[in-house]
């Protein structure tokens, strides 16, 4: 059975896919360095159109005197501001374009305006190198650092400087937590309980928030805030896990980029902090890996959430849960010498 791997790693190289949501105009080169705010892509979105009301313009009119009273063409651009039908005379009604854009049609009930289209900006993220150019779509990144992988993000990116909040990976966050230090920064905490809290967070500002565990009930009104939000190891009380929290928290200080993006595993993206290192020839993480002795896992369930340990050995076959169910599972080993037994589905592998 193959395991996504999650990576927790103090220095790691790794890859990642940059792309755009449709077709467009790929603007970077291989092997230009980039800053995560650097543009890589450009295309059009689906544009935005406006009606207009033309007939309180038209009412009244004389039917044969309309066409005189249309000043543009289907198909003009125009600015925000200008005439596009007018009677004239003393009682001059007229109806101005409410943005810059493209005249689509006119009738003598209303006039659609094709409001001008901004092309959007894929930016990298990371700090990293243009590996491979996607035509059309984006490029592949490559990066090297630290990183801690998550299971859960609100879809926001920002970079900022990491501060640390609480002092313990298990402790909730609170509103007096957040001080100064906090403004604009990427706060870390063990975890968030309550919405106060995060109320706080983007009263202050901050850039964003890395906890290890989110209260369920919470995800509503994280999904609405305007900074990103990674949740490392899911939605119980249990908090960070010791080995994601000492490393984040060794980096505090230092510029991240948070990416709170959905998990996504066909594309194999995730959400993930980077810390951006100097060095070289740092080897491939390997993402995708079976099943084995040996292996660091953590588990993603009560009565052990967040607790880390080893794998001693995996069943061949499914076995029958202290539940009743049939699972495949593997024997783990606790740091503290415990051996339980565990669903293959209910292990996070470390790397």
């Amino acid at each position: 059975m193959i395991a996504s791997v999650t990576v927790i790693n103090g220095l790691v190289g790794f890859q990642r896919p940059r792309l755009l949501p449709v077709d467009g105009h790929v603007v970077a080169h291989i092997g230009q360095q980039v800053m995560p705010e650097t543009v890589l892509a450009e295309a059009i979105i689906a544009p935005h159109v406006e009606v207009l009301d033309a007939r309180v313009v038209f009412s009244g009119v004389n039917r044969a005197n309309m066409k005189e009273m249309i000043e543009r063409n289907v198909g003009e651009k125009v600015e925000k501001g200008d005439v596009i039908i007018a009677t004239g005379g003393k009682l001059n009604r007229v109806l101005r374009a409410t943005t810059a854009g493209i005249i689509r049609s006119i009738s003598t009930s209303q006039v659609l305006l094709e409001a001008a289209r901004k092309p959007f900006q894929l930016r990298a993220g990371y700090t990293g190198t243009v590996q491979e150019i996607i035509p059309e779509r984006g490029v592949m990144l490559r990066m090297q650092g630290s990183l801690v992988q998550g299971v859960w993000g609100n879809g926001h990116l920002m970079t900022g400087k990491l501060i640390s909040a609480t002092i313990d990976a298990r402790k909730p966050l609170q509103p007096e937590d957040l001080r100064g230090e906090c403004v604009d920064a990427i706060v870390l905490a063990g975890r968030c309980r309550d919405a106060d809290t995060l109320q706080r967070a983007a009263m202050l500002p901050v850039r964003g928030l890395i906890v290890g565990t989110i209260s369920s009930h919470l995800i509503p009104m994280v999904r609405s805030l305007k900074f990103p939000v990674m949740v490392v190891n899911g939605f119980s009380p249990a908090g960070m896990d010791e080995s994601a929290y000492r490393l984040l928290r060794s980096n505090q200080g230092r510029r991240v980029s948070l990416l709170a993006q959905a998990w996504d595993r066909e594309l194999g993206i995730r959400p993930e902090v980077f810390i951006p290192l100097p060095a070289e020839d740092i080897r491939l993480v390997q993402e995708l890996i079976d099943y084995r002795e040996g292996l660091t896992v953590r588990i993603n369930t009560l009565p052990y959430m967040a607790q880390v340990g080893t794998i001693s050995f995996v069943h061949p076959d499914k076995v029958t849960l202290p539940n009743g169910l049939m699972a495949r599972a593997a024997d783990v080993t606790l740091k503290n010498g415990q051996s339980i037994l565990v669903p293959l589905n209910n292990l996070d592998v470390l790397e």
